[in-house]
């Protein structure tokens, strides 16, 4: 906004600010400080003397008066010395309310301020109604009038151009640009002063330099470093032309050091010199130092790539005078293009340098298979303890033999590692054979892999092995190398036959290779045949990776027949027939199962009544078998909770005898009052079907006395609440479950449902992920309340970060399921879909995901079903 014009006018004659609206003048002491009283009468003329005139003493005096003014003057000596002692007491006087005094100091301080600084102070600008000024030009602003058709067709029609309202803008423009530069162009001047400092100090060190070094160059002039020194001290201070010159004078007084005619190459290529004065100066410095391998080679990279002759040409005059320099001879064969000539240069190399390896690898990878062998057996003789030469020699088997032995192939290996440890300047323990076989590995040579780790492994005696730190070597390139892990963990197994967590890393590893894996399930079973677990893979792999449902039925059939007492492999075999649809040879299983282990194995009875309520939702089993089955199953097991619980479901959920139900549960709690699931079910009957809540609060109640260490009550208590319509309640009862529990991640996820208002939910979030140290149920509960407000992006992050802490939490993958869904991300949700198939019998947590699997309407479903099921109920 322009300043006003009224501003830089003089003021009309009798202007009195203010007055327009009212205001009066006035002043305090504030503004003119402590009040000075002067006397009212101006003595303008001369002093008159009281002693002479009309009143002038007659006489000398009384006595009398001038006894009282000296009493007078006493008195006031006195008041004075009285009030000197008084300031001198004081520390610190007190500060003055005379505006005056309190701004003597800073007044003060004013001496010191510079011309440029009082130039720099900015100007105070019109304060006169700002605030009103800014509200009246926003309305301008934002007030729209229609523009008459008169303005628009005189527009139109207008052919002329103000070119001094364009230039006029323009200038505005530019001078507001330049006063937003101000402050940055102040800070850039800074900059520059710092770095002019700074340079200042660099040249005083280069000077400084500079006189050490000349005095040095004088008293020994033939020592290559200080004229080095030099050069680079030129260098760094971008005075090429002196640098070109030192190195020039260095070539003259050194001329017999490699290193003074490199580095003037150097300084000459970095100055942008032409390839041919570089060229001439390393000619120059071959003809003082014919056997330098640096300047030969430099020579040879200043030739141009497109000039073979010319660098083929430098080469051999460089081998002219260096025939056993291995360097030169390599380059020479790059050159060279065509095969027979290479393979007779490296042919004469290989006789000139006998102890190079890649001479030798050359020419073996230019040779056939028996002329291979030949140059092998030659370089053995010469460099036996170089580890290169063995493995070359087991790929150059497995290459040219496909059918080699794998044994065959660690045989030599053991027998090279052995030759190895022999040379003395070999050290076998630093030689890392892993890392020439991941090598290996790269070049597809898996059986010359295999050999180096197993030759490795057992090379190794009892007292030098360090298994855990192989088994951290296979973890390591399992990522990278998985032929190399699982060769490793194939060795240690070999060794350690009965170790059965190896056994399981082998497995894992060998996951992408149906054939490979049944052969190690195979081996493991034969060398361990009273590992359930073994057998039990085996046959969920068959089923689940190969299809091959014969196959798995086979494996725990023979299972069955060697650990008959197992209820594993009665109920993988019963699992089998059920997801397959052969739920009546599953009950035949069944069956057979409880004549072995009746009286031994709840669990077994737990599987079978839950089979039968399916066949009673099939209709294939009346209500009255199944409550004897229940029956027969709690007069084996009493004390069994489980089992309790399980009969009523049936009354409850099967039979819809609710009655009957709430009187299982009330015996049940007395059986086994420590079961926190039948203090809940009993509940939950009492809310939900009889809608007595005092006594399903009571039963709660009395369920925390009897269990006061169980958070889950306290959760089932608040949700009781909340399903009451009192929230007030609820959420008191969760502050006072969340001191006994603070660490409770249930707890917590009732505790931000609670919360509705978006601003404490953040400090909320932070609270419950530090005391539950990201739990995955906390996850969930944030994750699950950015849905509930349609941020499904930021939903999608937390559910995933969930089955990220625990995938075995089900409730988090059906959120993430159903997230992905909302998103139209359906690639996504298939491969979500297809990793909790793979880890369907893994997940055990999640209330919702447990209650949608437990259904025994849901019996024979995949996960995939279960998983589709869970996130249409939540």
């Amino acid at each position: 906004m322009s300043r006003p014009a009224f501003l830089d006018q003089e003021a009309p004659k009798g202007y009195v600010a203010g007055i327009g609206r009212g205001a009066t003048g006035f002043t305090t002491s504030a503004d003119t400080g402590a009040v000075r009283i002067e006397d009212d009468i101006e003595d303008d003329g001369p002093k008159i003397d009281d002693d002479s005139g009309l009143l002038a003493r007659r006489g000398k005096g009384d006595a009398a008066e001038e006894e009282a003014d000296k009493i007078y003057e006493d008195i006031e000596r006195r008041l004075l010395e009285k009030k000197r002692k008084k300031n001198e007491q004081l520390v610190e006087r007190p500060p003055s309310d005379d505006p005056v005094s309190q701004f003597v100091d800073l007044k003060r301080d004013l001496s010191q301020v510079t011309r440029d600084q009082w130039a720099a102070l900015p100007e105070v600008g019109d304060l006169t109604r700002r605030n009103k000024r800014m509200r009246l030009l926003e309305k301008q602003q934002q007030r729209f009038y229609a523009v008459p058709d008169s303005v628009l067709t005189g527009l139109g029609s207008s052919q002329t151009t103000n070119f001094a309202s364009i230039s006029q803008g323009k200038d505005k423009i530019l001078s507001q640009r330049l006063d937003e530069l101000l402050p940055q162009a102040q800070g850039t001047t800074d900059i520059v002063e710092e770095q002019d400092s700074d340079m200042d100090s660099q040249i005083a060190d280069a000077n400084r330099t500079r006189l050490v070094l000349n005095s040095l160059r004088r008293t020994a002039p033939n020592k290559a470093s200080s004229w080095i020194a030099s050069i680079r001290v030129e260098e760094q201070a971008k005075n090429f032309s002196a640098a070109k010159r030192l190195a020039v004078q260095a070539c003259q007084k050194v001329p017999q050091s490699e290193e003074v005619w490199l580095e003037s190459i150097r300084i000459h290529q970095k100055s942008l010199q032409s390839s041919y004065e570089c060229k001439s100066i390393a000619n120059s410095g071959l003809k003082f130092n014919p056997k330098s391998v640096s300047l030969w080679l430099k020579l040879y990279d200043l030739e141009s790539n497109s000039d073979t002759f010319t660098k083929r040409k430098v080469l051999m005059r460089a081998i002219e005078n260096l025939p056993r320099v291995p360097e030169l001879w390599k380059k020479l064969v790059q050159e060279e293009e065509n095969g027979e000539e290479k393979r007779k240069l490296v042919l004469k190399a290989v006789e000139l340098c006998p102890s190079d390896w890649d001479l030798r690898r050359i020419l073996v990878s230019l040779s056939d298979y028996k002329e291979s062998k030949n140059i092998l057996n030659d370089a053995r003789k010469v460099m036996g303890g170089n580890p290169q030469l063995w493995v070359t020699a087991v790929e150059l088997e497995e290459k040219h033999n496909p059918e080699v032995s794998e044994t065959k192939l660690v045989s030599m290996m053991k027998k090279g590692m052995s030759e190895v440890s022999k040379v003395e300047e070999s050290d076998h323990a630093n030689v890392d054979w892993i890392k020439y076989a991941m090598a290996a590995e790269d070049e597809n040579y898996l059986k010359t892999c295999h050999a180096l780790t197993t030759a490795a492994f057992h090379t190794q005696s009892e007292e030098l092995l360090d298994l855990p730190g192989w088994i951290q070597k296979a973890q390591d390139s399992s990522k990278s190398h998985k032929n190399t892990a699982k060769f490793i963990y194939q060795a240690i197994v070999e060794k350690f036959p009965n170790d059965i967590d190896i056994w399981l890393l082998l497995f894992e590893s060998s996951k992408g290779e149906m054939p490979t894996l049944v052969q190690h399930y195979k081996h493991a079973i034969e060398l361990n045949p009273g590992e359930e677990l073994f057998r039990l893979m085996y046959a969920k792999d068959l089923w689940k990776l190969a299809g091959d449902v014969g196959g798995a039925r086979s494996v725990l059939s023979s299972a069955n027949k060697v650990l008959p007492q197992s209820e594993e492999i009665w109920l993988a075999m019963a699992k089998l027939e059920i997801m397959n649809q052969q739920c009546k040879d599953a009950g035949v299983i069944f069956e057979r199962a409880l004549k072995e282990k009746a009286k031994d194995s709840p669990r077994i009875w737990y599987k079978y009544i839950h089979y039968q309520r399916y066949m009673y939702y099939k209709k294939e089993l009346s209500s009255d078998k199944l409550i004897e089955i229940v029956e027969e199953a709690l007069n084996n097991f009493p004390q069994n909770s489980k089992l309790h619980l399980q009969k009523s479901q049936i009354f409850s959920s099967d039979v819809n005898d609710h009655q009957k139900a709430r009187s299982a549960l009330s015996q049940a709690v007395k059986i086994c009052p420590q079961s926190v699931p039948l203090w809940i079910s009993l509940s939950q009957l009492e809310e939900m079907q009889f809608k007595n809540l005092l006594k399903a609060r009571s039963t709660l109640d009395l369920a925390l006395l009897k269990n006061p260490d169980s958070d889950l009550l306290w959760v089932h208590k608040v949700q009781l609440e909340r399903r009451a319509g009192d929230t007030v309640a609820a959420s008191q009862m969760c502050s006072r479950a969340l001191q006994k529990f603070p660490n409770s991640p249930l707890l917590w996820v009732e505790q931000l449902s609670l919360i509705t208002k978006s601003s404490q939910k953040k400090n909320s979030f932070l609270d419950a992920l530090q005391k539950t140290k990201n739990s995955s149920e906390v996850l969930v509960a944030i994750g699950r309340s950015f849905y509930m407000e349609g941020k499904y992006s930021k939903a999608e992050q937390w559910f995933q970060r969930s089955v990220d802490a625990e995938s075995e939490n089900g409730d988090a993958w059906s959120w993430l399921y159903k997230v992905l869904g909302s998103l139209g991300k359906s690639d996504r949700r298939s491969e979500i879909s297809k990793k909790v198939d793979s880890l369907y019998d893994s997940i055990s947590k999640g209330f919702i995901w447990i209650k949608c699997k437990k259904d025994p309407k849901n019996l024979t479903c995949s996960g995939t079903e279960i998983l589709e099921a869970t996130a249409k109920a939540i």
